[in-house]
């Protein structure tokens, strides 16, 4: 069994992560911005589960990737809390990146290999 050092793996991973961030404030401003309602301010937190051990090959058993995703939207608006809410899940239900996430889809990909001659 190979030892790792947990805290050190999860400063790495979450350096890493920042590259894959789920970034719905643009489409959240264009919503709003066509359905009149006023945003002050906004901010998303996304943040995932995962096992560490499957990511760095520690353990063939776990999964590399997260076992749960959870976001959480921070919105300041003057308008009604009901109008703003629906706004929100609006933004969710059209997002590619959780449409993605919640279906079955096909990925490809290449390996392409070179050497300097």
């Amino acid at each position: 069994m190979k030892v790792y050092d947990d805290s050190k793996l999860k400063e790495v991973v979450s350096r890493r992560m920042a590259f894959f961030k789920w970034k719905p404030e643009a489409a959240f401003y264009e919503f709003a911005l066509h359905e009149g309602i006023t945003v002050n301010s906004l901010s998303v937190e996304v943040e995932g589960r995962l096992d560490l051990r499957g990511l760095f090959m520690v353990e063939d058993s776990v999964p590399a990737g997260f076992s749960d995703i959870s976001y959480s939207f921070n919105i300041n608006s003057p308008d009604e809390e009901e109008k703003v809410k629906a706004l929100a899940e609006k933004v969710v239900a059209h997002c590619p990146v959780v449409d993605s996430l919640k279906r079955p889809l096909s990925l490809t990909g290449n390996i392409n290999i070179t050497r300097e001659e």
